[in-house]
């Protein structure tokens, strides 16, 4: 496995796509292996979160030209104020629920890593 790279996730059954990736690289250090670890979730996870928290920007942005200088919409401007606290709070609960479900995983994974590695 020198000089190669791999992912690990730890098995659930259940969805939880915010779940611990694990990538892992060995590599040849003039005889000896050194491995090197990174955890996070995945891509498509971040892209997620990076699309709906810059949404939710976005859209605060708008509210508060809109309370600030007056509503576009006469009347509506509620719902400016309204919609990004409740993007804001499922956004957050969403994040949180499901980090806490991983809670053990890259502890897991690691000790999974150590063990095979050992035993090689």
């Amino acid at each position: 496995m020198l000089g190669r790279e791999a992912r690990v996730v730890r098995r659930i059954f259940y969805q939880n796509s915010f779940r611990t990736v694990v990538s892992v690289s060995v590599a040849d250090n003039r005889g000896n292996a050194i491995v090197q670890t990174v955890a996070g979730v995945s891509m498509p996870v971040r892209i997620l979160m990076l699309a709906w928290f810059g949404f939710l920007l976005l859209f605060c942005s708008l509210a508060l030209q809109g309370v600030a200088g007056g509503s576009p919409v006469e009347g509506d401007w509620i719902y400016f104020v309204l919609v990004p606290g409740g993007m804001f709070l499922f956004g957050f609960a969403l994040v949180t629920g499901c980090r806490y479900l991983a809670r053990d995983d890259e502890a897991v994974i690691l000790a999974y890593l150590r063990r095979r590695l050992e035993a090689a």
